[in-house]
């Protein structure tokens, strides 16, 4: 293979899920669309795709359990639909994706990239309510901080902390902030 035509084959990168950047990602569809980027040399362009996606990395790179496209014979690389069963709260997908370019060349498959699915219903949650007991929205009350230590079990590889709040709040795991976001979660009506 020459270097031409090396320069010519099709990579895949940046792939999105809801037009959010995977990795991590959380979003709240059972069905999401997917989308990625393709950089080639001139004139390359995708005649077909293949997305396989998996509950683990090791599943999607041997056999992937939740969903293998196989060969779709299509140019589309944006707003692709879920074409597996339906994801559920708190599932976390780790997925990629290869091409064909005009010539019927395959490319590498993309890096893997991951995201999870929310908590999208009220029985998904299984949490109490936490507040501060001078909290009284007609007048100014401090800020309430909430702390709570815990012990992390052997073995524990992954952990996921849900967090909704009426006004704004800054989240921290040892005293460092878990996300560069502020403002978090955005605007919220008081009224409800």
């Amino acid at each position: 293979m020459s270097l031409t035509d090396i320069a010519n084959i099709l990579e895949v990168y940046g792939l999105r899920v809801e037009s959010l950047l995977s990795g991590p990602a959380v979003i709240m569809n059972a069905r999401p669309v997917l989308s990625w980027k393709l950089r080639g040399g001139q004139g390359c362009r995708q005649t077909a795709y293949q997305i396989q996606a998996a509950s683990s990395l090791e599943r999607l790179l041997s056999t992937p359990d939740l969903w293998d496209s196989g060969r779709q014979d299509s140019a589309q690389s944006l707003y692709v639909p879920w074409g597996g069963a339906p994801l559920s709260a708190r599932q976390q997908v780790f997925w990629r994706v290869r091409v064909w370019d005009q010539d019927g060349r395959a490319s590498s498959y993309s890096e893997a990239a991951c995201f999870s699915i929310g908590l999208m219903q009220n029985a998904d949650w299984q949490a109490s309510w936490i507040h501060f007991d001078g909290n009284n929205p007609s007048c100014s009350a401090p800020c309430p901080y909430f702390r709570r230590e815990f012990q992390v079990r052997s073995g524990l590889s992954r952990a996921t902390l849900y967090i909704s709040a009426r006004g704004l709040f800054s989240a921290r795991l040892n005293g460092n902030k878990i996300s560069n976001d502020e403002f978090v979660p955005g605007w919220t009506d008081y009224h409800q």
